[in-house]
């Protein structure tokens, strides 16, 4: 209960001695020293993860996923680059671990990743990876997604993030355009000043006659496409947020 509620091992003890006194149950025969109730909660964790582990299975092709974020340390007093894990077959997902890595770089990630999808048997059956195109991933040499082909002996097919290569052709845009990059550009300055004056109100369709002659019967095959879409499970929310959007104007 104590790790479910995110408490650290300290209150997780106060909290049984409570519990405790609301059942009437003498607390001198139950045992609510530190040591204890940490090893209680390391073995629930260790039983906890082989039951997934055994529980665990998902057919088909394999894409890895990774995402390197910098969290708080379980301390509290100094942050870790910490990367999730995950894999994806159709819409089935698997989180594999959240390591704790000394340095973010292209050969840590991959070693990590590796290391993983030995443990769980899984290198024979990745097909694919996802994931951003920050540097220490995408390089040639010594990053992440070079790393993992070398590891596993074959090649993998790419699915660098839509979102991140739309970043970079637009950042490149912007900067050709405007000369200036960041938040801190003076057209969002004004922007932002100028956002408690703007009308907000919207009308949820085209109004632009020129598009809708440009697109003539072909709105309506849209329209149903869209629909249809909605129905499905998006695997992402801003996919399904995008469709809602799409379907509004």
């Amino acid at each position: 209960m104590g790790t479910i509620m995110e408490t650290i091992v300290g209150n997780g003890s106060e909290c049984m001695r409570a519990q405790i006194k609301l059942d009437s149950v003498e607390i001198g025969i139950v045992v609510c020293q530190l040591p204890p109730v940490r090893r209680a909660r390391v073995q629930h964790r260790e039983t906890f993860s082989k039951n997934i582990k055994c529980n665990f299975n998902l057919d088909g092709p394999i894409t890895v996923h990774w995402d390197g974020k910098l969290l708080p340390d379980l301390s509290g007093k100094t942050t870790v680059d910490r990367l999730p894990i995950l894999i994806s077959s159709g819409h089935d997902t698997q989180l594999l671990g959240v390591p704790k890595l000394e340095k973010g770089s292209g050969e840590n990630q991959a070693n990590e990743i590796c290391s993983l999808l030995n443990n769980w048997e899984l290198s024979g059956r990745v097909n694919a990876m996802g994931f951003d195109t920050t540097a220490a991933n995408t390089g040639s040499m010594k990053e992440a997604c070079t790393l993992i082909e070398k590891h596993l002996g074959r090649d993998l097919l790419w699915f660098a993030c839509r979102h991140h290569i739309v970043e970079l052709l637009m950042s490149f845009a912007w900067d050709t355009l405007f000369h200036s990059t960041g938040s801190s550009s003076t057209m969002f300055v004004r922007f932002q000043s100028a956002w408690p004056t703007l009308k907000l109100e919207f009308e949820e369709k085209m109004t632009d006659k020129s598009i809708i002659h440009e697109l003539g019967d072909e709105k309506y095959k849209l329209i149903g496409f869209i629909r249809d879409q909605l129905v499905n499970r998006q695997v992402r929310n801003d996919y399904k947020e995008l469709l809602n959007l799409a379907l509004a104007f």
